[in-house]
């Protein structure tokens, strides 16, 4: 990837490296979420409508819940909320995967796919005025909150299902 034209790889913690990025300054943006706890993907996820151009692309490994499809439908759900209330509108693509045999597993801490439907996130920055107009430092937040309050139970089991195992 790093040799292929107009494709620009960065390493390190994004914590270090996106506060010096330039904005507007991504077509698109892609995103490794394995081994972090959802709190820091919604952290990543309020830097998007500045550092991505309107129309920009981004999308992450969702590992989301991988234990129990009724909950990976959940955490989807609120991800494409805090995603809608930061401009970005939010599909999941269902893509066959071949997961192999039980016996490659062995020995491995944490399957990185634990279903054979992987469901590709999709999502697209919307125009500068619809980003700006969601670029309250509270709106994901608050989109995070008033579903809480909706059902707080049910984010409570969320919750526990996102602990690292």
């Amino acid at each position: 990837w790093t040799a292929r034209p107009g494709v620009r790889v960065l390493f390190g913690r994004w914590q270090d490296v996106l506060p010096g990025l330039e904005e507007a300054s991504f077509d698109a943006a892609y995103y490794d979420t394995y081994g972090e706890h959802d709190a820091d993907m919604a952290d990543f996820h309020e830097q998007l409508p500045r550092l991505l151009r309107a129309g920009g692309v981004y999308s992450f490994f969702n590992g989301m819940c991988p234990f129990n499809v009724f909950f990976q439908g959940v955490a989807c759900a609120v991800v494409q909320l805090e995603l809608k209330a930061l401009g970005l509108e939010t599909s999941f693509t269902p893509v066959a995967v071949h997961t192999g045999p039980e016996a490659q597993w062995t020995d491995i801490r944490r399957r990185y796919f634990l279903s054979d439907t992987y469901y590709l996130p999709h999502c697209v920055l919307g125009e500068p005025a619809a980003a700006a107009a969601a670029d309250d430092d509270s709106a994901a937040g608050a989109a995070g909150r008033r579903l809480a309050s909706l059902n707080p139970q049910l984010m409570a089991l969320l919750a526990e299902s996102l602990a690292p195992a």
